[in-house]
């Protein structure tokens, strides 16, 4: 996990600034481009790059979201009580993902 520490001290530190407007998820990346052309003189002529390093954030709680989403559906598989349906559900994952990390074959 990465703490870039409060929003204010954000605003006095430049380099926290630039990492929280590059990291974040509540930003769109047009909006991050327009900050970092204005605020920090970064020219937005290499679109893929840039469209790639706004999107980090975004990557970065992805991963999160998903790693959580598995660790729920084995929690679920070790108690035993649910089936890869409802664990499905509960997790949000595949009922196939499901089947893949429980070693079941599909009925």
């Amino acid at each position: 996990m990465l703490r870039l520490g409060n929003a204010d001290q954000a605003k006095s530190q430049p380099i926290l600034r630039l990492l929280d407007v590059l990291l974040s998820s509540e930003k769109q990346p047009d909006e991050k481009k327009d900050i970092l052309e204005k605020d920090f003189d970064i020219p937005m002529t290499m679109s893929k790059e840039v469209q790639s390093m706004c999107n980090l954030g975004e990557g970065i709680y992805e991963r999160a979201e998903k790693e959580k989403a598995v660790a729920v559906a084995k929690k679920m598989l070790e108690l035993g009580k649910n089936t890869p349906e409802e664990i499905a559900a509960v997790s949000g994952l595949s009922i196939e993902e499901i089947e893949a990390m429980s070693n079941l074959q599909p009925v």
